[in-house]
């Protein structure tokens, strides 16, 4: 388990959310972990994986990338309320002021 926060420079808080998921899910192919559980603060996304075809057109190829990945896992996703997940909220801002992507493998300290 890990966890990670990335300046992503993307204006947009749709595409933003759309982008830290695909960031996710390639870290997590990369290090070649099969059992996912996405949770997340945003029911649009969870809206996304189920209908693919309303991710915005200029994103549409990274998430179709992005869900083949998910089809070789075994892949949960779930929501959690925004005030259950202080934890992004801290790596977010994290994120915010870093100039590229910081891993942790423990990520107590931000528990």
């Amino acid at each position: 388990m890990g966890a990670f926060a990335s300046n992503l420079a993307i204006p947009s808080s749709v595409d933003a959310e759309i982008m830290a998921v695909i960031q996710a899910i390639e870290l997590a192919w990369v290090r070649e972990w099969k059992h996912i559980w996405l949770e997340v603060d945003s029911a649009m996304v969870l809206n996304f994986l189920r209908a693919p075809h309303l991710v915005p057109w200029r994103l549409r190829v990274a998430w179709d990338n992005c869900l083949h990945r998910i089809s070789q896992m075994q892949f949960k996703s779930s929501h959690i309320f925004r005030e259950g997940n202080q934890v992004a909220d801290a790596l977010a801002n994290v994120g915010l002021s870093s100039s590229g992507l910081v891993w942790w493998n423990e990520f107590s300290q931000w528990a």
